[in-house]
C-alpha cells in the first residue's frame, strides 16, 4: 500500500499556516499544501489532535489514486475469471480435434463453458464498482483493533480538549464479493472527512502498516 501517503506533520507555530489560510480563503486553492488545512478553524483543532496522536490523515491525492487502483484490480479479476476458462476451452477443443478425439474434448468443454457463462454473468452484475461510505455503527464486517483504538483515542482527546465529538465512518468498495477489499476508517468533523486508517481484507494484521 505504498501508494498511500500521510500528510506531513507541521508545527502549529509554522508561519506558513497563515499563508495557507489566506490563499485558500482568497482563491480556494490547496494544491500540494493540504497540511495547510490545519490552519483553518475548526479543522485545526482536529488535525492538532491527530498530530499529537501520531495518526495524520492520508493525503487526498493518494486516497484518490488508491481508490482508482482498487477499482482497476476488481475489473482485472473479473476479466481474468472469464478469459482463463475461455482460453482453456479453446486449447482443449483444438487439442481434441488435432488428436481426433472431438467427443472427449467436448466432454471437457461443457463444464468449462458453464464456468465461462457464470463468469460473464457475475461480471455483468459487478461492473459498476464504487466506493461507499457508511457510519461505523452500520458496518457489519470486522474492524482491526488498531483502527478501533484510533477511534477511542481521537474521540476522547478531542472531547477533552475541545468538547467536540467527531463522527466515524467506513469507506469501502461496493459491488464486490464480501469481504470488501482494504476499507478505510474515516473521521468526520465539521462536514469534512479525513482518512486515517486502512487495512487488508480478509486477513488483516492487528497493527498499522501504512
Amino acid at each position: 500500500m505504498a501508494i498511500l501517503s500521510r500528510l506531513p506533520k507541521t508545527p502549529p507555530e509554522d508561519p506558513t499556516f497563515e499563508l495557507y489560510r489566506k490563499v485558500r480563503q482568497i482563491t480556494g486553492y490547496t494544491g500540494g499544501y493540504e497540511a495547510g488545512l490545519v490552519a483553518d478553524t475548526p479543522h485545526r483543532a482536529l488535525l492538532k489532535v491527530l498530530q499529537e496522536l501520531d495518526v495524520m490523515p492520508f493525503s487526498n491525492r493518494s486516497v484518490t489514486r488508491y481508490k482508482n487502483l482498487m477499482i482497476l484490480k476488481q475489473h482485472i479479476k473479473c476479466i481474468v475469471a472469464i478469459t482463463v476458462p475461455t482460453a482453456l476451452a479453446l486449447t482443449v477443443l483444438i487439442y481434441g480435434c488435432v488428436a481426433g478425439s472431438t467427443l472427449i474434448a467436448l466432454s471437457f468443454i461443457v463444464p468449462i463453458v458453464v464456468a465461462i457463462v457464470a463468469g460473464v454473468s457475475s461480471y455483468g452484475r459487478r461492473t459498476s464498482f464504487e466506493w461507499r461510505t457508511v457510519m461505523l455503527c452500520n458496518y457489519m464486517s470486522p474492524v482491526p483493533d488498531f483502527a478501533l483504538q484510533t477511534v477511542v483515542d481521537v474521540t476522547e482527546k478531542l472531547a477533552a480538549e475541545k468538547g467536540a465529538r467527531p463522527t466515524w465512518h467506513i469507506d469501502y468498495l461496493d459491488r464486490v464479493v464480501s469481504p470488501h477489499p482494504d476499507p478505510f476508517l474515516v473521521v468526520g468533523y465539521d462536514g469534512f472527512l479525513y482518512y486515517l486508517e486502512v487495512w487488508n481484507e480478509p486477513k488483516f494484521k492487528q497493527k498499522r502498516t501504512v
